[in-house]
């Protein structure tokens, strides 16, 4: 059997010369096609139903250009509104997410596009695991395996995860063109340039992609059966490399232009968010800051290696203190991470002394996760699943080669057991097929997920708060103080552990230390959370403090362009407050009308609106917002109510 490095990627059935079209090919691809689509619905069927959660609030609800069908304006925009600061810049997923909006607004129409991103991500590992092995049932167990692993449950049911599914999709495209024609001719080159564009605009991501495209040309070499012309490697340059260089260059400068800077500087990045961006952080006179910075992002790579290996428990935060820093030679997360990078060292040098089979798969596994490890860059996230999804096409490519291998040693050991490599497959797809589905249910609300996830990473301050404040949503306010008590205790900075707190107390009645827990939450950074300033101003407006309500609530109206809610009620309390003097029905006007357009079918604020406008003498105006809006309103609204009697209370013409 001839080497990888002497064969040419094949175009059509095992042993077609290149160039060929073998008999059926065609049929062959549909039926691989068909199969990963059918495979990824029957997997990802229970996660259609699932709502909106974590940023797709924010990302999709809450951005006005998402909904207004505002191509123009997400092109130039950020990633994510304020407050949140995460210097990131996606624009094509954007633009795909209010394309779907303008179709429907429900989760499922949102997450349907995703499984049939996946599905087509994993034709993709198909057609490159076929060029690269050469084997078409190496590279079809690979593209079932990707199908189906269980650490692609996060971008799947997290609707903002279309970034990764996306930036896999054409990122990988982008290396099969290149490696499907060696040559450099033909229609190609062009469509990798193009993919590859696309790739970095649905996610950042996929920048080191024309890196692997250069590494695979360098220590692959090319087929044998291809006539080595003088030039090629100029020719490669011009025709491959360069373009793919420009179009990166093309998208830092956009990046840049849009953000005002690449990326966030160490210091602008929260400890909560990325305790490697802080190796300063709770170091003793023993220990050593070289590891924090280093050595912690070697700890989380064996850790990735043990969830692409072993995928349970999953969870969606590794946030502080999950993840802390390495301090120490002797920390068992620094040695498993020694020993995984020293394994797949040994791999990478028998691949290259050998066949190179494995080669590829380990260049595209290492080389894709080096942008999100923290190594070459800092990110604003220590770690997390959604970031595994495209280094996992490598990592299945290699799952789809030792299969291949295995099942050619075992046949020429003995026939009779070659049945032992399908069966190990089988079994190995059955258990993820069954771990994928089990943790899809836990994504059908926000507290199940959360409830699930605080047993995984007990040291989360992220997942405690988060936990904690499901708890208040669902009722259960011993159960909100356990959460949001340890996570203060884990890390007395994290602001929403804060504002849980106060709300518990707010709800039992004990304003005074659900003040107090509001203001801690204020002097902490939370002074941009949306929840506490309105609940604390709720409090405050209790007590006759109209003044400093609204001062709270301006300030956070500054700062989030999205607080439907708090410019609501700050319009409320321009309009009521005690005393008259602190009354501004302009402003109040200016409030509820943004509110308004953040959020028009709430009748809350659709009766506020028609009290500013009362109040500043626009009464046939406040009229007909009230006569429309009850056309649109439900019956069984509660507030409906309100807008009848506002209506009813109006002076008659």
């Amino acid at each position: 059997m001839e080497s990888l490095s002497d064969q040419r990627c094949p175009s059509s059935g095992d042993g077609a010369p290149p160039g060929a079209s073998a008999p059926g090919s065609w049929r062959t691809h549909a039926a691989i096609a068909g199969v990963l689509l059918a495979v990824s619905l029957a997997v990802f069927a229970n996660a259609l139903a699932n709502p909106f959660i974590i940023d797709d609030l924010h990302v999709i609800g809450g951005d006005p250009n998402v909904r207004a069908l505002g191509l123009g304006e997400l092109l130039i925009s950020p990633y994510c509104l304020p407050p949140l600061q995460d210097q990131l810049y996606r624009p094509l997923t954007k633009v795909s997410f209010a394309i779907n909006w303008a179709v429907s607004s429900e989760p499922w129409a949102f997450r349907l596009p995703n499984v049939l991103l996946h599905a087509a991500v994993a034709y993709v590992v198909f057609l490159l695991a076929r060029c690269l092995t050469g084997s078409f049932w190496s590279a079809a167990i690979a593209a079932l395996l990707f199908a189906v692993h269980p650490i692609h449950t996060e971008p799947l049911n997290a609707i903002v995860g279309r970034a990764d599914l996306g930036a896999a999709l054409f990122g990988l495209l982008t290396v099969w063109c290149c490696r499907s024609n060696v040559d450099g001719g033909g229609w190609r080159p062009p469509v990798a340039v193009a993919c590859y564009a696309v790739s970095l605009l649905f996610k950042e991501s996929a920048a080191p992609i024309v890196g692997v495209v250069i590494l695979l040309d360098v220590c692959l070499p090319r087929a044998t059966t291809v006539v080595r012309r003088p030039g090629w490697w100029r020719r490669r340059i011009l025709r491959v490399y360069l373009p793919l260089l420009l179009v990166f260059v093309a998208y830092l400068s956009a990046r840049g232009a849009v953000l005002g800077g690449l990326a966030r500087d160490a210091s602008e990045i929260n400890l909560a968010d990325n305790v490697i961006a802080h190796p300063d952080h709770g170091l003793g006179e023993s220990d050593s800051r070289f590891l924090a910075r280093w050595g912690t992002p070697l700890a989380t790579f064996g850790r990735s290696v043990e969830l692409l290996v072993w995928p349970r428990p999953l969870c969606w935060d590794y946030s502080y203190a999950a993840i802390e820093t390495v301090k120490r030679i002797t920390d068992r997360r620094l040695l498993v991470g020694a020993l995984c990078s020293t394994l797949i060292g040994v791999a990478l040098v028998l691949s290259w002394r050998g066949r190179r089979v494995a080669f590829a798969p380990l260049v595209l596994w290492l080389g894709t996760y080096s942008i999100v490890s923290n190594t070459v860059v800092l990110i604003g996230t220590v770690f997390a699943e959604r970031l595994l999804y495209l280094p996992s096409a490598g990592f299945c490519l290699l799952l789809g080669v030792w299969a291949g291998w295995s099942a050619r040693t075992l046949v020429a050991y003995s026939r009779r057991a070659a049945w032992l490599v399908p069966l190990g497959i089988g079994l190995l797809i059955s258990l993820c097929v069954l771990q994928t589905v089990e943790r899809n249910r836990d994504w059908r609300s926000r507290a199940d997920l959360d409830w699930t996830d605080v047993e995984t990473n007990p040291r989360s301050s992220r997942l405690l708060s988060s936990a904690a404040t499901a708890a208040v949503n669902a009722g259960e306010l011993d159960r909100a103080e356990k959460y949001a008590r340890r996570a203060i205790e884990v890390h007395p900075d994290c602001a929403t552990a804060w504002s849980a707190l106060g709300e518990v107390y707010r709800l039992r009645e004990e304003t005074t230390e659900a003040l107090v827990c509001f203001r801690e939450c204020f002097r902490r950074g939370g002074a941009g959370e949306e929840s506490a300033v309105v609940q604390a101003t709720r409090i405050l407006v209790s007590l006759g403090d109209y003044g400093q309500a609204i001062a709270l609530l301006e300030r956070l109206a500054s700062r989030h362009a999205t607080a439907a809610t708090a410019r609501n009620n700050l319009a409320w309390y321009l309009l009521t407050a005690e005393p008259v003097e602190l009354r501004d029905a302009a402003a109040a006007l200016t409030y509820a009308e943004q509110a308004l357009a953040l959020t028009p079918d709430n009748a809350g604020i659709i009766d506020t609106y028609a009290a500013a406008l009362v109040a500043m003498g626009r009464t046939d105006e406040a009229r007909k917002t009230l006569q429309d809006a009850l056309i649109l309103v439900p019956p069984d609204d509660p507030e409906r109510q309100d807008l009848e009697e506002r209506l009813r209370e109006l002076p008659a013409r």
